[in-house]
């Protein structure tokens, strides 16, 4: 279809090119001769029938020039539109028919692309619509044609088996129509574009396929027309591939795959498999031929080769590869072959062209090298008994080397002559050489017994070899007490008994057996314990060996011991000895002991732990005031002690005695004025051992009477209660100094003369509070006590200020309130009757001579909180002391600086309320101090000792 001239063109075979339709000077009209007239509109595509006629679309004509050359209208007229299904196809109107194709039947199928349909007429000259609905789109896959949906489809082919191929253009498909009626797509996922070669088509892009057609051998053949150009092939398989388009040469004469074409429309193949396409933007029709394979001549060589050996093969048609199948042999490029496995091999000889390969087999068998396999059969015949050898290569001869002694017939059977050894051989060989196999027979007598030798009686556990003077027998026992090997008569004893053994000498001459008896004894084991009861430092350590065997003797012996007094010893029989552990844990101490009983001797030993006895770590005299209660500790060195004591009467001493376990807390009441002695007597057990000891303690007598203490706390306070006042309404007489003292309470601080003082009680529990008097002659001061009980409710701690001429304290949680002062010199407290509120005014408040505070009370605890606290300070002292924390409120960091008239060194102490201790460090007084404390946010106190005395101070860690 020459679309531009307006002509139906045909080349013949022998490629002379003519015009048969259009051309003519006449106006067309249906059943002129075709080439007198001109075509209604430029030709599109074209096919051909069976009886060669020749069926074109042009514009909105289908026409037929029939093999006489006459045109005639097959459907549609001069007007585009869609009509006449069911009736005859030359009254049928279609729009822009385009590709077109015939079957074997007569039939006629159109597509009908501006209809969206593909339409058929048949031999009868009726119109139908076959696939598509009208509606342009994509539907219907795997339903009937008739009710699926098209897109510009442009070309249509029938193929052998009657199903019709459409090229569905707009959407990139190429679908398929059965006879059946179903439609389904075999190309194309509806995404335009080049992809999938190698892939299922079903699975490959499309772009815009303009033209479809089918091969003799069933591929299927698609121009893909947008932009770059292809042509591609889907074969039987279903597999699609690109056969031209994928180069960049537009010339004639290359393969097609190096091609470059431009836009091609219509396609087809002739029954030689030559594809033809119309390059349209190229204004040419192009063929792509089929390619010949090359024409190879046979292989010629040796078609043998041996094992490990090599012959060459060759071929008159050069440039071919070589190359072995199976792997039995191998081949290098020169054609040179190698046996490798014996057996048959093809060697194939390869040679390529463009259009493909052509290869020529050669067989050739890989003879092995003569290997005479191994002999096998009997070994050792008697004189005039005969064997037959056997040796798994076959087609070998047999030799012996001394006929005298032995003769080997053809078969492989051996006859015994004479006693001694012959050497058989077997040798095969072919043309790839020779190989001999030996055998070694040895012609026997009949076999003797012999005679036994070795010893006849061992110990269980031993061994010892028994021999025999005929070699070659085998030994054997079924008794328990021994096993016995029964090559080389290795006996080894098990346990007591009476063994019996044979020897037997086996021959094909025939048995001989030899039997005799091995006795076994035991090794002696003690029967006694060998982990006997540990025994105490010093006490007898009495030990008898005992053995089952009548008779045992038993010697034993002892090495030094870290850790037991007693030097290295020996003895026999039985063992006594008192062993001394100079440690404070038990001590393992090992006796080995050598039993002997008929020849046979062991060794055991006898593990005996000694155990420490318990013993007072410290028993010196010490020395206690009349009227004071002490703590007395006993410990020992040795773990797990426990420690019973007496206290026996001493005239003077009260109690009288007394006696308790563990800790002594007593106080003692010396009612003489002499120091007397009393002596408490220590029973120490542990591990079952027991010893004794004596602490003598020296209780001295008060010196003068004891002071009272007046002013005091209540008997019973919450923990953290602070500053509480303690003091006694007498002060001290010229020769005699008081001390304020306590257990589990703090004294923070002490007035002037030390008759009074403030109390802080931080630690749960009881508490004694001691007011001494001492004198200068007297070591123990005359005292009085209060005991305190301390819950554990926990205090709160008010904060007081001053401002605007008013005492305030801070908080509304408190129950009660009650404001006074200390003296500042004396620490004597007053209270300010009517006070009681939460605010105290005071126009004129003496910071200097007074420590103001005030008492709250809350569910059952009170609290003394102080708006400037007392520092603990003793007046009778020379020094002048003060505390500087700042910054107070601090948050990790903040400094501490003691102010004083004196130089010294002091000890820095920080705890929290519940009394533990955060920091403990020297530092000197008239130094600032910089701390770094990552504390939780609260109250805390700061305290410095020195040799004149002690200051306190308290600061806050802010959130």
């Amino acid at each position: 279809a020459d679309f531009l001239h307006n002509r139906v063109r045909k080349v013949s075979s022998s490629g002379v090119i003519t015009t048969v339709a259009g051309g003519g000077s006449s106006s067309y009209y249906s059943g002129a001769n075709a080439t007198s007239v001109s075509l209604p509109s430029s030709p599109h595509y074209i096919d051909v029938d069976t009886a060669n006629n020749i069926y074109f679309t042009a514009g909105f004509f289908v026409l037929k020039v029939t093999a006489g050359g006459i045109i005639t209208t097959v459907a549609g007229d001069f007007s585009a539109g869609f009509s006449g299904d069911g009736g005859p196809a030359s009254t049928a109107r279609l729009y822009n028919p385009t590709g077109i194709a015939t079957d074997r039947s007569g039939n006629i199928y159109i597509c009908d692309l501006g209809n969206n349909r593909v339409r058929k007429v048949s031999a009868a000259g009726i119109i139908t619509t076959i696939a598509g609905n009208g509606t342009a789109g994509y539907s219907g896959d795997g339903g009937a044609a008739t009710a699926a949906k098209l897109s510009s489809p442009n070309d249509v082919v029938v193929d052998n088996s009657g199903n019709l191929l459409i090229a569905d253009m707009g959407n990139s498909r190429i679908r398929k129509v059965t006879p059946s009626g179903n439609i389904f797509t075999i190309a194309g996922t509806g995404t335009a574009g080049h992809s999938g070669d190698g892939g299922p088509a079903t699975a490959a892009r499309l772009s815009t396929p303009m033209s479809v057609a089918t091969g003799t051998h069933g591929n299927i053949y698609i121009t893909d027309a947008d932009g770059i150009s292809y042509i591609r092939q889907i074969d039987t398989t279903g597999v699609i591939s690109t056969i031209c388009g994928n180069g960049s040469d537009p010339a004639d004469g290359i393969l097609a795959d190096s091609a470059v074409i431009s836009l091609p429309y219509g396609i087809d193949a002739d029954t030689l498999g030559n594809i033809f396409f119309a390059e349209y933007a190229g204004f040419r029709i192009r063929k792509i031929t089929l390619c010949t394979s090359p024409v190879v001549a046979p292989v010629t060589g040796a078609p043998t080769v041996c094992l490990g050996s090599s012959v060459t093969l060759a071929s008159s048609t050069g440039g071919g590869l070589w190359s072995a199948v199976n792997g039995k042999t191998t081949v290098n490029t020169t054609g040179m072959v190698t046996g490798n496995i014996t057996g048959r091999d093809t060697i194939l000889y390869t040679v390529t062209n463009s259009c493909g390969s052509t290869i020529k087999p050669f067989y050739i068998t890989v003879l092995p090298v003569p290997a005479a396999g191994a002999t096998t059969g009997s070994s050792s015949l008697c004189i005039g008994v005969t064997a037959i050898l056997v040796n798994s290569s076959s087609g070998g001869t047999w030799s012996s080397s001394n006929t005298a002694i032995a003769t080997v017939a053809d078969n492989g059977q051996i006859t015994g002559l004479a006693s001694g050894i012959v050497t058989i051989t077997y040798t095969i060989a072919n043309a790839c050489g020779a190989d001999t196999a030996f055998f070694t027979a040895t012609v026997s007598t009949a076999p003797s017994t012999g005679i036994f030798t070795g010893t006849h009686h061992i110990c269980t556990g031993a061994t010892t070899i028994l021999t025999h003077s005929t070699a070659g027998g085998i030994w054997k026992t079924t008794s328990p007490y021994i096993t016995l090997d029964t090559t080389t008569g290795l006996v080894t004893a098990l346990s007591a008994g009476l063994a019996v053994v044979t020897y037997t000498v086996t021959t094909g001459c025939g048995v001989a057996v030899a039997f005799d008896s091995i006795s076994v004894t035991a090794f002696p084991t003690l029967s006694s314990s060998l982990t006997p009861p540990p025994v105490c430092s010093g006490s007898a350590f009495n030990y008898t060996p005992a053995s089952a065997g009548v008779g045992t003797t038993f010697n034993w012996a002892r090495a030094s011991v870290a850790g037991v007094g007693n030097t290295a010893d020996t003895g026999s029989s039985n063992i006594n000895e008192a062993l001394v552990n100079t440690t404070f844990v038990p001590v393992m101490v090992t006796y080995n002991i050598r039993l002997a009983y008929m020849s046979c001797a062991s060794t055991e030993a006898v593990n005996v732990f000694i155990k420490p006895l318990p013993s007072l770590k410290n028993n010196a005299s010490t020395a206690e005031c009349s009227g004071r209660g002490f703590t007395l500790l006993p410990e020992s060195n040795v773990a797990g002690t426990n420690f019973y004591w007496t206290r026996a009467m001493v005239n003077g001493i009260s109690p009288d005695s007394a006696n308790g376990y563990g800790t002594i807390n007593e106080t003692l009441i010396n009612a003489t004025a002499l120091p007397l002695p009393v002596r408490y007597h220590f029973v120490l057990s542990a591990g079952g051992c027991t010893d004794t000891a004596n602490i003598v303690i020296i209780v001295d007598h008060q010196s003068g009477a004891a002071p009272k203490i007046t002013t005091r706390s209540p008997s019973w306070l919450c923990a953290q209660t602070m500053f509480q006042n303690f003091g006694t309404t007498a002060a001290a007489d010229t020769n005699v100094k008081y001390e304020w003292s306590a257990d589990n309470a703090e004294i923070f601080s002490t007035g002037k003369g030390h008759q009074y003082c403030l109390v802080n009680f931080t630690h749960v529990g009881t508490a004694t509070i001691y007011l001494s008097a001492y004198t200068s002659s007297a070591h123990c001061p005359a005292a009085d006590t209060f005991v305190v009980e301390v819950g554990s409710a926990a205090n709160q701690y008010p904060v007081v200020t001053y401002f605007n001429k008013e005492f305030v304290c801070h908080t509304n949680t408190q129950t009660d309130y009650q404001w006074g002062y200390d003296d500042a010199v004396t620490l004597d407290s007053t209270i300010l009757q009517y006070q009681t509120n939460e605010n105290y005014s005071n126009d004129n408040p003496d910071f200097n001579g007074r420590y103001y505070w005030v008492i709250t009370s809350r569910e059952w605890c009170f609290q003394k909180t102080y708006f400037k606290q007392p520092l603990t300070v003793t007046e009778s002292r020379a020094a002048t002391i003060s505390l500087d924390i700042f910054p107070n409120p601090a948050k990790d960091f903040f400094n501490i600086k003691m102010n004083t008239t004196v130089s010294e060194t002091g000890t820095l102490t920080i705890t929290n309320l519940l009394g533990e201790n955060i920091l403990q460090q020297a530092l000197n007084t008239n130094e600032q101090v910089a701390i770094h404390l990552p504390l939780p946010h609260g109250l805390y106190f700061v305290s410095v000792s020195t040799a004149n005395g002690r200051v306190t101070g308290k600061f806050t860690i802010a959130e």
